[in-house]
């Protein structure tokens, strides 16, 4: 899916559209640079999932100098410092949203970011698929199979969390006897059938649970 990233100024071509919706000095990294490198195929993604929502997808950071990314904490292998990714929100959408969208549409990599201070998404065009949940500001992330993930009994991570918040459960990442316990008590409000309460969150009972992390 990614390409050879082009390389634009700014300062020569910033107002240069790179897509309907995008121009070039939306990808501009923060510490100001001319300089800046853009992949074809992530404007493609931002454009398709603009197209979907129909509502103006801000960038809160795309492309990164190797020394503005080191100084953000970034991983030495970012793919911001190629081009290739960008952390986005769309005002009056949920992040959950976008991250099943982008998902939904084969982004590399997609990143669900639902913290206070943060609530944004991190879409790349790597090829590879990968996906990860971050439910806290200090600590690392949790590499998961999909966003989201099937969790039950011994799961762990921040997909977790997030399950626990939503239902009311005390939030560690664990999912014990106390996790199980709130689950199914939560399924029981939702769900009539009790087949479906069985303290495993799936792709059914996470859509309840996102209604109620969005309360």
């Amino acid at each position: 899916m990614s390409g050879m990233a082009a390389t634009y100024s700014v300062k020569r071509q910033g107002s240069v559209k790179l897509a309907p919706n995008f121009t070039v000095k939306e990808f501009q990294c923060h510490d100001g640079s001319d300089t800046v490198l853009v992949d074809g195929a992530l404007v493609t993604l931002l454009q398709k999932i603009r197209d979907h929502f129909g509502k103006a997808v801000h960038i809160t950071s795309a492309y990164r100098t190797a020394a503005w990314n080191k100084k953000q904490g970034g991983s030495s292998n970012s793919y911001h410092t190629k081009g290739m990714a960008a952390d986005i929100q769309i005002i009056g959408v949920s992040p959950v949203e976008v991250a099943l969208y982008a998902q939904s549409i084969g982004a590399g990599g997609v990143g669900l970011y639902l913290y206070s201070g943060g609530n944004f998404v991190h879409v790349d065009s790597r090829t590879a698929k990968t996906r990860w949940i971050q439910a806290r500001k200090s600590g690392g992330y949790t590499v998961v199979p999909s966003i989201f993930p099937t969790v039950q009994r011994g799961s762990r991570g921040d997909a977790v969390r997030l399950l626990q918040r939503g239902i009311g459960a005390a939030e560690d990442g664990v999912f014990g006897s106390g996790t199980h316990a709130a689950l199914v008590s939560f399924q029981k409000k939702c769900f009539l059938d009790t087949k479906e309460h069985d303290g495993i969150c799936g792709v059914k009972t996470w859509t309840e649970v996102v209604k109620a992390l969005e309360k």
